[in-house]
């Protein structure tokens, strides 16, 4: 229990009166993470519970409620899985498997959302753990860590001048949603707005099933000589950029070790329409206790602490240009080259972890250290987790911009009225973390042109709330910004795949 003390300057009678009031409040301690640790993963939160504590005022309790949540998910995704894909009981989280961990044996989007629309044929793909390949990467190709670049961005340079590459995988009941529906192609987008209906993926439920689950993972190459392995989950995967497109130089590496640095779980639940959102990282992303590691200090992978003078959260250059190199006679080009080594990005947090979530990482931490001697995932931590306080809320409109809706028209921009404002991932959205930026950056349909400044990263929510779905597709047009069409924000139901992966039937 604490003790606050609130000291009140009286002024009286003229005459300057100094008076300490003291008030005695009690805090209740927030709710530990409970033991022991199990391979549920949850459908969703106690909502009979968040209305006491949202009744008491108990606000800090409530997103505790969702932090533990969040945890459990990561918990749940990260234990040992069977040959089909479920938990195995018999082991722990951190313990190893033939069969990899649950989340890596869901589908990845491009197995759902197949080359030219073709139906998937998801009984031929093998059960068990799946491989971590990047091959043809970009946003609208298919391919197995699928990303080399950040979403609407560039790519993430660590420490030894290696891109991060990212995979993106859905959970059974979002998979089935998607087939059973025609939504993994174009025309079956079209064809199914068009008969009234609306995008409404299935919802977790509280004691009972998960909904519709996204997780994207975002992985680091491992270099033996700078990198200590046993502190990071990790694989052996192929790595192939080949997209003339968005890529100046086609990179491959075969066999490459890649350490886990980010993860960011998406959950929609019965209570959360505007779902509920967590992400995590690695824990030597920015800082690194004083280890050493074969003789020399450990380095954080995204942050160079003997170089503080460095601008931060800056995006490699273009056409492939290395700071203070000219650029080669005939070799320019409209993309970036995976085959440089790039200057390592000087990454930066914008909004610092909450000190509850550090709490609750600590003890957490501790639980799984003491669970399985050397259990990697000890080396993770929790940095948010953003959820709806009224899911009936409806977004807040956006313009005009002085007509007493900011800054509502920021933190409600996808309705429910989310807590906290702004979440981010230093893995995934390092270059949205700006600070003072244009508001257009964060509200819909604010005019470019005007010069106006707000304080923003990005949000999970705010961001995904703009994701739409096919409605209309010409296939007598040319291919434009307006063929095939999507609809307006929330159609998508949050979830981007829809509009970013899905392929035209040919």
């Amino acid at each position: 229990m604490k003790t606050w003390i609130k000291a009140t300057l009286a002024l009286a009678c003229g005459g300057v009166a100094f008076g300490l009031l003291t008030s005695l409040q009690t805090v209740e301690p927030l709710q530990p993470y409970p033991l022991p640790f199990t391979s549920q993963v949850p459908g969703d939160i106690n909502v009979k519970q968040l209305n006491a504590f949202n009744q008491k005022q108990q606000f800090d309790q409530a997103q505790r409620m969702f932090d533990i949540f969040a945890w459990q998910a990561f918990v749940g995704l990260n234990w040992p899985a069977l040959p089909n894909g479920q938990p195995d009981p018999s082991l722990k989280i951190g313990q190893s498997s033939p069969n990899g961990v649950v989340w890596e044996s869901w589908k990845h989007d491009y197995q759902v959302y197949t080359a030219n629309g073709q139906p998937p044929v998801l009984n031929a793909i093998k059960n068990g753990k799946d491989s971590h390949t990047v091959k043809n990467t970009g946003n609208t190709m298919p391919d197995e860590v699928e990303e080399a670049l950040q979403a609407f961005t560039g790519p993430l340079v660590d420490k030894n001048g290696n891109w991060v590459t990212y995979e993106i995988r859905m959970s059974p009941r979002e998979v089935n949603y998607l087939v059973d529906n025609n939504l993994y192609y174009v025309q079956g987008q079209v064809e199914f707005t068009g008969k009234g209906n609306t995008i409404s993926f299935p919802a977790g439920v509280y004691n009972g099933d998960i909904g519709a689950i996204e997780v994207k993972a975002a992985w680091r190459i491992l270099d033996p000589n700078t990198d200590d392995a046993s502190r990071y989950f990790t694989t052996t995967g192929d790595i192939s950029i080949n997209n003339p497109t968005q890529f100046s130089k086609p990179l491959v590496k075969n066999d490459v070790l890649l350490g886990l640095v980010g993860f960011h779980i998406s959950a929609k639940t019965q209570y959360a329409k505007q779902w509920i959102w967590a992400t995590f990282e690695h824990v030597d992303n920015l800082e690194v206790p004083p280890l050493l590691y074969k003789g020399k200090r450990l380095m954080p992978s995204f942050y160079n602490p003997s170089n503080q003078t460095l601008p931060v959260n800056i995006e490699p250059p273009l056409n492939a240009v290395v700071p203070g190199q000219p650029i080669a006679s005939g070799q320019y080009y409209n993309g970036w080259d995976p085959t440089l080594v790039y200057q390592p990005t000087q990454a930066f947090r914008m909004i610092p972890i909450p000190t509850d979530k550090e709490q609750l990482n600590r003890q957490v931490q501790a639980a799984l250290a003491k669970l399985v001697p050397g259990n990697v995932f000890q080396y993770y931590k929790l940095i948010d987790t953003q959820w709806p306080t009224d899911p009936s809320a409806l977004p807040t409109p956006t313009l005009p911009f002085d007509a007493g809706v900011f800054p509502n028209s920021v933190t409600n921009k996808a309705g429910g009225l989310v807590t906290p404002t702004y979440l981010t991932n230093i893995t995934m959205e390092t270059y949205f973390q700006a600070g003072n930026e244009p508001a257009w950056h964060q509200i819909e349909g604010f005019p470019q042109s005007a010069d106006t400044q707000i304080y923003g990263t990005e949000s999970c929510t705010g961001c995904h709330s703009s994701a739409g779905v096919a409605i209309a597709y010409d296939p007598k047009q040319a291919l434009s910004g307006t063929n095939p069409l999507y609809g307006i924000p929330l159609t998508g139901d949050f979830s981007w795949l829809l509009q970013q992966k899905a392929q035209i039937r040919k």
